[in-house]
């Protein structure tokens, strides 16, 4: 039996996770307001992470 799927992703547990989240929230906000949504790429993101 499987499991219900999940309405939203897990928080991290550890300090560095939820680190690496932020840093990647923050750069994103970055990417978006310089570029847009649409022409922001995930690789540009990561590398400002």
């Amino acid at each position: 039996m499987s499991s219900p799927p999940r309405s939203s992703p897990l928080a991290p547990k550890r300090q560095r996770g939820r680190d690496r989240v932020e840093a990647i929230l923050t750069a994103a906000t970055t990417v978006f307001g310089e570029k847009s949504y649409e022409a922001a790429t995930m690789t540009e993101i990561a590398a400002r992470a």
